[in-house]
This record gives structure tokens, sequence and C-alpha cells, in this order.
């Protein structure tokens, strides 16, 4: 199969290349193929240009792009932090286009909200690593506008149940030490409400970003 992978960065920094360890290590261990890819970053390209691009790839890749002939189904789409946002963005987009659906979604420790006063962003908000003026800083970046981010294509968790109901198998994770920790939570939650059963791991003990670790932490390598 093929597992498109989008990177994170806060909508604004990283590229295939910062996260190409990871993106073999999920190659590896998936035994599957890894296409990742760079998209425009906020602020020179704020919402929807990120987007976008990553609707054209995987246009390419539902419509049959020569390069990927060898890359029979299934196919899913990953991300994380960021990219995570970007990936169910795309799920959603894609059900208003009546588009091809990936068959599932690997979404690791993403953001799904603007909302700056979560248990999560309140007891992490000073780090360590990532904290939650640097996360209002990239939502500032990305959709500066507050009534923008009542977009489900921006938050997705401001999505209806009807789309969440419909949306692929889902893998959720999150790191315990992360300002972004109750985005998962809620999330998660939310689809339990709708009868959804998409597995989630918490990982204790790590901070936001620790896939990016796998030279030092176990946990990013399991």
């Amino acid at each position: 199969g093929l597992i498109v992978f989008i990177h994170g960065g806060g909508w604004a920094f990283c590229s295939k290349e910062t996260h190409e360890r990871a993106a073999r290590l999920l190659a590896l261990e998936a035994r599957a193929h890894v296409l990742t890819f760079d998209y425009r970053l906020a602020p020179e390209a704020p919402f929807p240009a990120g987007l976008d691009d990553c609707r054209a790839v995987w246009s390419a890749v539902s419509g049959g792009h020569a390069a990927l002939s060898d890359c029979p189904g299934p196919r899913a789409l990953a991300g994380d932090s960021a990219g995570a946002n970007l990936a169910l963005a795309l799920l959603l987009a894609l059900q208003t286009d009546d588009a091809e659906m990936p068959d599932t979604a690997l979404l690791f420790y993403g953001v799904y909200d603007a909302d700056f006063e979560t248990s999560s962003y309140l007891d992490q908000k000073d780090g360590p690593g990532l904290t939650r003026a640097k996360m209002m800083r990239y939502w500032d970046w990305y959709a500066a506008a507050p009534t923008n981010r009542k977009n489900p294509l921006i938050s997705p968790l401001k999505a209806t149940d009807d789309a969440l109901r419909a949306l692929p198998p889902l893998f959720f994770n999150a790191a315990a030490i992360d300002p972004l920790r109750s985005d998962t939570e809620n999330l998660v939650r939310r689809l339990r409400s709708l009868g959804r059963t998409d597995p989630y791991s918490l990982y204790p003990g790590v901070v936001h970003g620790f896939m990016q670790m796998s030279l030092e932490l176990p946990e990013a390598r399991q």
C-alpha cells in the first residue's frame, strides 16, 4: 500500500527533509510505500494554500499518477502535528468534493482546534518544547481571523457529527507533555460519543514531536 505523509511544523516550518527519517521508519514498520512532499508554508502562504497543495497531491495519487503505478491499495493519509491537522482537514474536504477517500489515516499528536484554554494548553503552557505562546503565534500565521477558525477545514473539531461519523478508520496518538494533548483527547472523546472506536495511544513522559526523536526514544520507534 501507500501512505501519503504530511509533515508538521506549525504550518510554517519543516519540510519533507526534516521528516525523512520518521517517514522511512513508518515505511519499514508499516511495510508500505511512504510519499512525502513539501507544501506552501505560512505566514507567506496562509490557509488554504497548504491544504490546497495537499489536495493536489492526493488528486495525483487517487488519479493513478504514473510514478505511483506500482503502489496498489490500501492507501492512507498520515501527518504529525500541523500535518495531522492538514490530513484530517483533507479528509473533510474530500467528503465535500465527493472524491475518492483514503482507506485510513494515521494522526500523530495533531492540532484540531484553536481553543487555548484546554487543560493541556494550561498545564503545559510553558513547554518544554512546544508552548502555548508558540501555538498562538502559529495560528496567527496560518488563520489570523478568529471567524476563520470556526471553519472545520481549519479546526476539524468544528466539523459536524455527520462529517466525523463518515470519516474512514483513524489512528491517533498523543504525547503527555504537550499543549496539544487535549486536542486529541477531545476529538477522540467526541468520536467515541458518535459510536466510533478509533484506536488512541497516549505516550507518557514524552514531549510534542517525539516521533522526530527516534535515535534516542524507544517511544518514537514504537
